[in-house]
């Protein structure tokens, strides 16, 4: 709350809650302030309030506004009370301007009541500021003839209630006298009010009705013997309050007091009415009610002669102060008393216009601006008609199209273009910036501030917004937004709603975004979009993706090529490459997110597309392994399946039986680097159908049945690695001493074969001495102590369990990321991929991080794989089958397919036509890395058996 009052002047300040004064004192300039502590007093701050009419419980005290205004004000300005002040400038008012004296008199007795029932030293009676006596106090039953006839007949006397304010009409209904005397208009019960709503108002003749009635039954304990009402402040604080609501009623009228009550709570105003009674409570007043007796008046018993006064009713003054308060206070209530006043005293044109206020004050503007229209008051018509929103809207266009003066409002105006179907931009934005014009020149109109403005102005923007030009630029929205800024300068409202759609169509989504977020409309696809394209990198490609913008999110892979995706976001990412049938760039982010499902929708998208789909369907089945879903892999070993979503195209299942044979190695090199394969059992048992046996024996025809063809595709370390985990110790056995021997003669793998044979027979030597088959064993331990010695071994050498690989997680390590868009050229390949002449764009070129020690690499349709291990290099043609193979410390090539001719100038230069490919391998000796060309693309591949 900003301090903007630089005087402030509070009334009925008896009735402040804490919170109300922290407001107020906030709202003054200098509580903001440093002052020097002689200007303090200077300070324009005035309270005015009398305790004695706190009507609403808050169980706040003059003497704590007090206190506080003197924390957090006075001692907030002067902490070192250097002026020594620690209080207001208090001022007791002695003096009752508005009441004939027997009125103060009788005012004054209700006052020292209340001293003798609670103790209040402090209480001092008023004295009038008139001579004039008035009528005397007169108290009447209820049921009276005369008094009613009187009520009817003059309308001047004012009934207060002790009712609860907004209780009136009800109470009335409930009362069978009043319900019989008493005139409604429209609800409201004339002439009719509680002590709280006539409360700082004043009127000419008041009757209190029904107080003693009403009065707690324990209120005058004190005067029959009694303590005062001191001990329980709590049970005391409804008594206070009922005192103070009838002090309220009884000090309204100016010239006249009536009480009226059943006769049979007529005890009641003894204190009043009793001579002895009076005496006595004046006599047990502090210091013996010294100040209070010659100020005192009691009451008589009315008479019919009494109601009736010398001079005529004043209506007008009545139905002017009824006015006033209605006014000023907003209070239909009032509006309503004062047009049956106006209209007693013969002003029907002022009676019509305090009821269409009162219409007005209780939110029926388009009623009240009707009530206008007929007595001829156009500007009020049309304000309140402007207040009722869309349809007061209507009722202006449609008055002004028959009314010159109403056409000629700008309201008429406003309420003419929101209804036109004609409408146009030019209209609507002149409106606008008219009343931005105004507003520069200080020419707001006086109820700009007001809601209906808000809403008309919204409503205007709305239908701009619906006329705007679309072609797409922004110069229109850039206008608008210029003029809505400066009418919200100017202190009209523009709703957080309407400013988001201003940022949206500027391009500015930021901001769009966050004036969105304030009004709470997060659901529209425009605020998705804003979003999405005010959210940096990556965390957009979610939000693009969700929007089906994929396209987008490829530019913005594009633009970002070295930022590190989330798994989450590479999945987003894969899946929006995926459906933008880019596979290739889709690929090794799938392959990050390890999203089985999403993996599994490439393999099909890309099925017909080269390689892709072999490795998306190989990561399918590598990553079972490292989930340990058995199931999957089995039932790819039954049917060659894979787990995908959705049902797959007949051309997708067909592709997956050509493509098993590669699968199933693909799987291998998964369960040669598994650690729980080796747990699983050989055989199905009761407890468990998951079993080593379908992968053992689909491993024994890989690489023991089909001759030396693995090599192409398997490290023999992997191969030995995955046939040994899976169980079956014969075929292990026999890999190494046969199969691998008869593949590969080199000197590593014959090393590889004697030490991994070794570690096969001591797992059978370990199997026979469980079974106790002695003579077995005794033969094993034989072989295994001359192996040993042969490979240069002693028995207590330690061989590793199974030969080393790197992890499961290296099967899925990403592919150098090629262009996500199929006409943007590749970069080169993380394996040394270089340009040697210009070349068209390559379908893929792909490689794992450099410092692998399995690295696969694809340009077009040739497949390279180089397992550092073993130092070979494996090609394969993808769309023939035809492998070759490069055993690259022995600096040689071997392949049943294909021809490589040595060059006749470099002997280490090989070439092989079917493939345009030429191997150098020169560089073996000095850097041990080989460089192979490809002439049809224009590129050179160095593959290095040193890590980066």
């Amino acid at each position: 709350m900003r301090p903007v009052a630089s005087a402030v002047f509070c009334d009925e300040a008896q009735d402040f809650t804490r919170v109300e004064l922290e407001i107020l004192l906030r709202l003054n300039v200098f509580s903001a302030r440093k002052l020097k502590p002689e200007d303090i007093p200077e300070v324009p701050f005035v309270f005015a309030g009398d305790p004695f009419q706190t009507i609403n419980p808050t169980g706040f005290r003059w003497e704590d506004i007090k206190a506080a205004f003197t924390q957090k004000f006075i001692l907030a300005l002067d902490p070192s009370l250097r002026l020594r002040r620690r209080e207001l400038n208090y001022r007791e008012l002695s003096l009752n301007y508005r009441s004939s004296q027997n009125i103060v008199h009788f005012s004054n007795l209700i006052q020292a009541l209340r001293v003798r029932l609670f103790d209040l030293h402090e209480a001092r009676p008023q004295r009038p500021w008139e001579d004039r006596c008035g009528p005397v106090v007169a108290w009447y039953a209820v049921n009276h003839p005369d008094f009613w006839q009187v009520f009817k007949e003059t309308n001047d006397i004012t009934l207060i209630l002790p009712c609860a304010l907004g209780e009136e009409a009800d109470t009335v209904e409930k009362d069978p006298v009043l319900k019989a005397h008493v005139t409604f208009m429209e609800g409201t019960p004339i002439n009719v009010l509680s002590a709280e709503r006539a409360k700082g108002s004043e009127f000419p003749r008041v009757a209190i009705y029904g107080f003693g009635r009403d009065a707690p039954p324990n209120l005058l304990r004190p005067l029959e013997g009694g303590s005062s009402h001191t001990d329980n402040r709590d049970a005391s604080l409804p008594l206070e309050y009922f005192l103070n609501r009838l002090y309220v009623a009884a000090s309204r009228p100016k010239n006249q007091l009536l009480v009226l009550d059943p006769p049979e709570h007529r005890a009641f105003w003894r204190f009043a009415m009793d001579e002895a009674t009076q005496n006595r409570l004046l006599g047990e007043l502090p210091q013996s009610g010294v100040g209070w007796t010659d100020l005192v008046t009691g009451m008589v018993e009315g008479n019919a002669n009494g109601l009736r006064l010398a001079e005529a009713p004043d209506h007008e003054a009545n139905a002017r102060n009824y006015q006033e308060q209605g006014l000023a206070h907003r209070d239909p209530t009032f509006m309503r008393n004062a047009a049956f006043a106006w209209r007693n005293a013969g002003q029907p044109t002022r009676a019509a216009e305090c009821r269409a206020r009162a219409l007005l004050f209780e939110g029926r503007c388009l009623d009240a601006g009707n009530e206008f229209r007929q007595v001829g008051m156009n500007d009020a018509a049309v304000d309140a008609w402007w207040e009722s929103g869309e349809p007061g809207l209507t009722r202006i266009q449609r008055e002004g199209n028959a009314d010159p003066e109403i056409a000629s409002r700008v309201e008429y105006r406003y309420a003419n273009f929101l209804a036109s179907s004609r409408a146009t931009v030019e209209q609507g934005r002149a409106l606008l910036q008219e009343l931005l014009n105004s507003a520069r020149q200080g020419e707001t109109l006086p109820y700009a501030s007001r809601p209906s403005w808000a809403f008309v102005i919204r409503q205007t923007f709305h239908k701009l917004c619906d006329l705007a030009p679309t072609d797409g630029t922004t110069a229109f929205w850039a206008d608008l937004k210029v003029i809505s800024r400066g009418l919200i300068e100017a202190g009209f409202s523009l709703g957080p709603s309407d400013l988001g759609n201003l940022h949206y169509h500027c391009h500015e989504f930021a901001d769009a975004v966050e004036c969105w977020t304030r009004a709470n409309e997060t659901s529209s696809p425009e605020f998705r979009r804003a979003r999405a394209l005010s959210t940096p990198f990556p965390d957009n490609l979610p939000l693009l993706h969700a929007l089906g913008e994929d396209a987008r999110v490829a530019d913005e892979l594009s633009a970002h090529p070295k930022t590190t995706l989330s798994p989450e976001i590479s999945r987003i990412a894969g899946v929006s490459l995926t459906l933008l049938v880019q596979p290739e760039a889709a690929l090794p982010h799938l392959l990050r997110s390890r999203d089985r499902d999403a993996l599994g929708q490439l393999a099909i998208v890309a099925h017909g597309r080269g390689s892709v789909a072999q490795h998306a369907a190989g990561a399918i089945l590598t990553l079972a392994v490292i989930r340990e879903e058995w199931p999957v892999v089995l039932a790819f070993l039954k049917s060659g399946a894979i787990p995908v979503p959705g049902k797959t195209p007949d051309s997708f299942a067909k592709w997956l039986i050509s493509q098993k044979s590669r699968l199933e190695y693909a799987l291998a090199r998964a369960l040669a680097r598994s650690p729980s394969l080796p747990d699983l059992p050989y055989t199905e048992r009761s407890d468990s159908l998951v079993c080593q046996k379908p992968m053992a024996e689909m491993l024994r025809r890989l690489l023991l049945e089909n001759g030396s063809g693995w090599l192409a595709q398997l490290a023999p370390e992997e191969a030995g690695a995955a046939i040994e985990r899976a169980g079956h110790r014969g075929d292990a056995l026999r890999f190494y001493t046969v199969a691998l021997p008869a593949a590969d003669s080199s000197k590593q793998c014959a090393k590889l074969a004697n030490e991994r044979g070794i570690v096969c027979l001591e797992r059978q030597l370990r199997s026979a001495e469980d079974e106790g088959r002695k003579k077995q064993a005794e033969d094993l331990r034989k072989e295994i102590a001359a192996r040993r010695a042969n490979a240069g071994l002693g028995l207590a050498d330690k061989l590793p369990d199974y030969p080393k690989l790197d992890g499961l997680d290296a099967l899925l390590a990403p592919p150098t990321l090629p262009a996500p868009s199929p006409q943007t050229p590749i970069p080169p390949a993380a394996a040394a991929i270089s340009s040697g002449v210009a070349a068209p764009p390559v379908t893929s070129v792909t490689a794992p991080a450099p410092t692998a020690t399995h690295i696969v690499c694809q340009v077009d349709d040739l497949r390279f794989e180089l397992f550092r291990n073993s130092a070979r290099l494996n090609i394969q043609h993808e769309t023939t089958g035809k492998t070759a193979s490069l055993h690259l410390r022995e600096n040689r090539i071997e392949s049943a397919d294909v021809a490589f001719v040595p060059a006749s100038d470099q002997p280490n230069v090989h070439t092989c036509a079917d493939w345009s490919l030429r191997v150098d391998l020169s560089r073996l000796a000095g850097e041990a890395a080989a460089d192979l060309y490809l002439d049809a693309s224009g590129l050179l591949l160095r593959f290095s058996l040193k890590p980066n």
